[in-house]
C-alpha cells in the first residue's frame, strides 16, 4: 500500500465502537488494548493537524479512560500528557 495513513482518520472512531462492544461483552482487556490505539490515532492526527483532528481526541481519550476504569487498571500516561508534548 503506497500510502497506508490516508485510511488512519478512518479507524480510530470504528475502534472505539469496537471497544465498547468488547467492554459490553466483558472482555475488558481487549476493550482497553483497543480503546488505547484509537487514542494513539487520535493523538498522532491531532498534532499533525489539530484543526481537522483536535475535537476528536477528547470523546476518544473519555472513552479510554472508562475502559481503563472499568478493568481497574490506571490510565495510560498518554491520556495525562498535553497535547503540545505529543510529537
Amino acid at each position: 500500500m503506497a500510502r497506508p495513513d490516508a485510511f488512519r482518520p478512518g479507524l480510530a472512531t470504528p475502534l472505539n465502537n469496537l471497544a465498547v462492544d468488547l467492554a459490553d461483552l466483558g472482555r475488558r482487556e481487549e476493550a482497553r488494548a483497543t480503546s488505547h490505539e484509537a487514542v494513539t490515532i487520535h493523538r498522532v492526527l491531532a498534532a499533525r493537524w489539530p484543526d481537522a483532528y483536535r475535537h476528536k481526541l477528547e470523546p476518544s481519550c473519555t472513552r479510554c479512560t472508562g475502559t481503563c476504569a472499568s478493568t481497574w487498571t490506571s490510565a495510560p500516561a498518554q491520556l495525562q500528557a498535553p497535547l503540545s508534548h505529543q510529537k
